[in-house]
């Protein structure tokens, strides 16, 4: 199989175009991005640290991102997995092992095939009927347990397929749990003695962590997945008038609202009418865009969306969106996308992998950035979707929300500004996408 996941380019004019390149590529943008493989290790195994931390020892002031190395990358880079790993067969046998162990029946294997569409949620929470919903649509899913997971969530959700109390859950009927994948922690663990890159990928990404997802990431695009719904099991797909799920992803033009703004920073919010917004954005034009140019789309949420904990401590809830459109943001511009109700093309796959070296609360924001860094090199556009969902937040702790993203307050903006400004020798895309981490992991005290 191949993807256009890597760029031909004329480096001395900037003009990057995409050409094809084999699944292996995909797959090691995320078993080798350096924000999960060799992070802390060098040839000693220890971080190499070169930084000035007087004003961190300085009571009165502390430190934002500076475009100023502070340590030492020592880990493998994406060039030696593939120098490694240029045969294909690598990602047969490690298909194999994945579903080792996991029960997966002759019928599934067959989805296996064929799904092109697939969900991925990683929780630590009963089944609810968010899953319910994406599981009646045309869907595969991918389900990552991490270590608080109730032990019997796969018995629990089926007997939520079953329960016929309630007259209002039509979508139930056609939920089927044959495509339904539960990657137990057992199975996990046994992934983590493996040797090589998929050993190291899976010891490195932490536990009671979102990074979690990147397993299910990396199963789907084994499973040549073309569309990937990163999301959490408190948003639910909105409902038709006859009860069934809403359709949330087609194969026609994206007609979206054009802005024209002149910033880096782009909040797309008041465009797309918040209730706990003042004003409103200028909107330029209209225009359809067909879907394949769209690297990613984050879907909002009504009623208690995934805002930082500042707006929610201050402003009051629900918070709804009035728009019925989408926008588009612009090339030069950068606007946080989050890990909660995003579907992510086959193009953007190397796009998908979340940083464990970071907050829960931080770390779907860093990925967003550094993807949209690339995706200026190309012709893949963000596109913000209207709430097609509904999101009954699980139970959270504001305060603590407030603490673990203290990064995104005290260091988006030195870090969207370098961004901005980021150049690179290299011409594929996948090794300036991990040029990225590498220089941001070297620069950022996180």
């Amino acid at each position: 199989m191949t993807m256009n996941t890597n760029f031909d380019t004329n480096a001395a004019d900037g003009n990057y175009n995409y050409s094809r390149v084999k699944l292996h590529l995909c797959v090691a943008a995320l078993l080798v991005v350096p924000f999960l493989i060799g992070l802390r290790s060098n040839s000693s195994g220890d971080d190499v640290h070169i930084k000035d931390t007087s004003a961190a020892m300085n009571a009165a002031t502390g430190q934002v991102f500076q475009d100023k190395q502070i340590r030492i990358f020592g880990g493998k880079r994406l060039a030696d997995y593939e120098n490694e790993h240029k045969d294909e067969d690598y990602n047969a046998n490690l298909n194999a092992t994945m579903i080792l162990g996991m029960n997966i029946t002759d019928k599934q294997i067959g989805s296996l095939c064929h799904a092109k569409k697939w969900g991925v949620v990683t929780t630590i929470f009963d089944p609810t009927d968010a899953i319910l919903r994406l599981l009646s649509l045309d869907w595969c899913l991918v389900i990552v347990p991490d270590l608080k997971t109730p032990k019997d969530y796969m018995a629990k959700l089926q007997s939520l397929v079953e329960d016929k109390s309630s007259t209002s859950k039509q979508y139930a009927a056609t939920a089927d749990l044959d495509r339904a994948f539960y990657l137990p922690v057992e199975e996990q663990e046994l992934w983590a003695g493996h040797h090589g890159f998929f050993g190291s990928f899976v010891r490195s990404t932490p536990w009671n962590h979102f990074a979690r997802k990147n397993l299910g990431y990396l199963f789907a695009i084994l499973q040549q997945a073309e569309f990937i719904f990163d999301f959490d099991d408190d948003n639910y797909f909105k409902l038709e008038d006859d009860g069934l799920v809403l359709d949330f992803l087609s194969d026609d033009p994206v007609n979206v609202l054009v802005a024209m703004l002149g910033t880096n920073a782009f909040n797309h919010h008041p465009m797309m009418g918040a209730t706990n917004n003042a004003t409103y954005g200028t909107v330029a034009f209209k225009e359809d865009i067909p879907l394949s140019q769209v690297g990613v789309i984050q879907f909002l949420a009504d009623n208690n969306p995934d805002i930082d904990a500042i707006h929610r401590i201050t402003k009051p809830l629900p918070m709804n969106f009035q728009s019925s459109s989408a926008v588009l943001v612009p090339k030069h511009s950068f606007a946080p996308y989050n890990a909660q109700a995003t579907i992510h093309s086959k193009l953007a796959f190397w796009g998908l992998l979340l940083p464990g070296t970071v907050t829960g609360r931080v770390s779907d924001i860093w990925r967003s950035y550094f993807a949209q860094c690339i995706f200026a090199d190309t012709e893949l556009r963000l596109v913000f979707a209207p709430p097609n969902i509904h999101q009954f937040r699980n139970e959270h702790n504001n305060l603590g929300d407030l603490i673990a993203e203290q990064d995104l307050y005290n260091k988006a903006g030195e870090l969207i500004a370098y961004l901005s400004s980021w150049t690179s020798s290299e011409t594929i895309g996948l090794l300036r996408g991990s040029n990225i981490c590498t220089l941001v992991y070297t620069s950022m005290d996180t």
